[in-house]
């Protein structure tokens, strides 16, 4: 594969591209950020339609635009479940968890572990959180965006993500929460305008999308066996309701701006903003895999499918849109992973175990200096992984899996069962460490269940193993204060507002705008189940 050949506009709309983005993150920075709340969550300035576009441009990576589209080269549609099975995780982020992160005044999701149990807790998931944005986060996603890069234009991967990660700190460090949400935005705009022209200019190549589904219907299945060793479907539902909820409801990276946002229908309508992108993305980031396979057939290495389709598809001028929308992907997820790990670092670690006393212009400066720090090992830790040239997206998953699902339970279970213990949280929290390894390397080594030996039922088996260790502990273990649990623990009020000026026209708008999106998404699923079983 030869690389992309760059024409004088294509290189201008890139370089000027990356001199918007930091120029725009430091013109929002340039208002004075004195305490914690102003830096670390936007001085609760986000209005709903740019917390949707950060929430969907900060889950957008490289990762995608690699793994996504060479996984729906390789095996199809059925990929498309890790964004359409959040309709689920996003209704529980809407009406569930946000009305109590809104109206407790939290600032982290470590934090809400100590309100429901205990310090041990906080400052396990802290730890956690921190080594994994730091590694899964920022370090490989530099290293995968630089790979594309080096694939379609010849830059260097120690360049490029020096480039990245040198360009994307400048604004994050200095601005805060409210620059990487207003730069978000405009990423969001354009890394889905780059992803629409790759796949309607490779649809046309191929005929449209009746004429895929004529000659490929098999690719546009969505529901596998059991046994299917990438994409078993009940190891997708049961990952849905683990890692993506993780991921989702309780993963400082995402909840961050919604913690930001200037009233509660802001937080819940960004939500359900999100939640219709969901629903939209397999078009752009799924869909092109398959028109890849049709374009070029099989045989070929699934990471390569995104820069394949580059040098096949787009002409000189819009290559530079292109470049910018994959930068947009790899920034805004960079941005947020350093800004939310730099907040976790600050006031969850630094500030109760070392700063008590700090004054919140300390913590401010704090954050940053840690945001510098955070940034440097990051770099150090993407730069091995280029010098290794390994395959980082494996590493990415075996990461998310060894807490995604022990934490998704702690949270599930604290806020809806008032019985959970501090005890039994801690118990499952350490457990889930060993339950990960005990299923991979002992119970998928038996005979009858090597066959269903893959990530998404190790994910999901982890998940129920730890909800019943949780629930099982509690029972014979010391009960909480019924008092503090009452304030934490979810409550049917919790459906409503809490701002009971809110016209009630916005109230309904947000019940139907969000019924539209869950409906709209079970009524594609119900489509896809009849055209899989008509073609079988």
């Amino acid at each position: 594969m030869g690389s992309v050949s760059l024409s004088a506009i294509d290189i201008l709309i890139f370089a000027s591209y990356f001199v918007l983005i930091v120029a725009l993150g430091l013109f929002i920075a340039r208002k004075e950020k004195k305490t914690t709340r102003d830096y670390f969550l936007a001085g609760d300035r986000l209005p709903w339609y740019v917390i949707g576009a950060s929430l969907t441009a900060s889950n957008i990576s490289a990762e995608h635009f690699v793994g996504m589209i060479g996984s729906a080269y390789a095996v199809g549609l059925v990929v498309a479940n890790m964004e359409w099975g959040n309709w689920y995780t996003y209704s529980l982020l809407v009406w569930i968890f946000l009305p109590y992160y809104m109206r407790s005044g939290l600032f982290t999701m470590p934090e809400f572990l100590e309100r429901r149990y205990n310090r041990t807790c906080r400052y396990i998931y802290a730890v956690t959180t921190l080594v994994t944005y730091i590694t899964a986060f920022i370090a490989a996603i530099l290293y995968a965006g630089s790979l594309v890069l080096q694939a379609l234009f010849g830059v260097p991967l120690v360049y490029g993500i020096l480039l990245l990660a040198v360009t994307t700190a400048v604004y994050t460090i200095y601005g805060g929460q409210l620059s990487v949400a207003w730069t978000d935005f405009v990423q969001f705009i354009v890394l889905f305008a780059g992803g629409l022209i790759v796949t309607l200019l490779g649809l046309g190549q191929v005929g449209g999308l009746s004429r895929l589904l004529t000659e490929l219907p098999e690719k546009f299945f969505v529901y596998l066996p059991a046994g299917h060793p990438q994409f078993p479907f009940i190891g997708m539902v049961g990952t849905v309701l683990s890692s993506s909820m993780w991921y989702v409801c309780t993963n400082q990276f995402m909840v961050q701006r919604c913690l930001g946002a200037r009233t509660e229908w802001d937080a819940r309508m960004g939500g359900v903003f999100a939640g219709y992108m969901k629903l939209v993305l397999p078009f752009i980031i799924c869909l092109p895999g398959i028109i890849a396979f049709s374009l070029f057939g099989p045989g070929r290495d699934p990471n390569q499918i995104f820069p394949l389709l580059v040098v096949r598809l787009i002409p000189a001028g819009l290559v530079g849109l292109i470049m910018a929308g994959l930068a947009s992907a790899i920034m805004s997820t960079i941005s947020s992973a350093l800004n939310s790990a730099g907040t976790v670092a600050t006031l969850d670690l630094i500030r109760p175990l070392w700063k008590k006393e700090a004054s919140e212009e300390q913590l401010v400066d704090y954050g940053r200096r840690v945001g510098v720090a955070i940034m440097i090992v990051a770099i150090s830790c993407g730069l091995w992984f280029s010098f290794r040239q390994g395959q980082v997206f494996l590493i990415i998953q075996n990461i998310y899996a060894y807490f995604a699902a022990p934490v998704a339970a702690l949270f599930l279970l604290g806020i809806f069962w008032r019985g959970t213990t501090s005890t039994a949280a801690t118990v499952t929290f350490i457990s889930g460490f060993v339950l990960n390894e005990l299923v991979d390397r002992v119970l998928f080594k038996l005979t009858f269940l090597a066959a269903y030996n893959s990530f998404y039922n190790r994910a999901a088996i982890v998940f129920f193993l730890s909800l019943a260790i949780l629930f099982l502990v509690s029972l014979f273990t010391r009960k909480p204060d019924p008092e503090v649990v009452g304030q934490i623990c979810w409550r049917p009020s919790d459906l409503s507002l809490r701002d009971k000026s809110t016209p009630r026209g916005k109230t309904v708008l947000l019940v139907v705008a969000w019924a539209g999106m869950a409906g709209s998404i079970l009524m594609v699923y119900a489509a896809l189940a009849v055209f899989q079983w008509l073609h079988r």
